[in-house]
């Protein structure tokens, strides 16, 4: 069919377009994302997590603490703090194409079991780096709780 406007329209049932999207020689995959990760349970929410970051951002980290930011991410999501159970979970992002053009970057260590006694925070598995224990919140986490343990300089 040719719309209104010039533009082809599809009259196929969405199980034939999914099909036909699905073909090997077209994609290598495609991803279906549910609109809500599940939630944590505070006990599930390590006391201990790490977060990497672009060594020319280690200072403001210190002064502001980690807020929610959602440039350049493979999907639209609200803004988020993304952070790792272990070190060496967070430390394969250094190779991620968001890091690309960073040549130094830190690994911050984050005090989440101080954090947890004042304050109630909602934390969300990361279905996306699951494998590495990755989990986010939505909102910021103060300075007082971060410090930077190693810096990564990348070749």
């Amino acid at each position: 069919d040719i719309g209104v406007t010039g533009v082809q329209t599809c009259a196929l049932p969405i199980y034939d377009v999914i099909k036909f999207l699905s073909r090997p020689e077209l994609l290598a995959r495609i991803d279906f994302e549910p609109k809500f990760d599940p939630e944590l349970l505070e006990q599930e929410v390590p006391d201990v997590a790490y977060h990497i970051a672009p060594t020319q951002n280690e200072e403001k980290i210190k002064k502001i603490g980690l807020a929610p930011k959602s440039k350049e991410k493979i999907s639209k999501h609200p803004s988020r703090v993304y952070l790792a159970s272990s070190a060496d979970g967070v430390e394969i992002l250094a190779n991620h194409p968001s890091f690309r053009k960073n040549e130094l970057l830190t690994i911050f260590e984050i005090d989440l079991r101080g954090l947890k006694k004042v304050r109630k925070i909602r934390w969300f598995s990361d279905p996306n780096f699951d494998d590495e224990g990755g989990f986010y919140t939505y909102e910021n986490i103060p300075p007082k709780y971060l410090t930077a343990v190693k810096r990564i300089k990348r070749e």
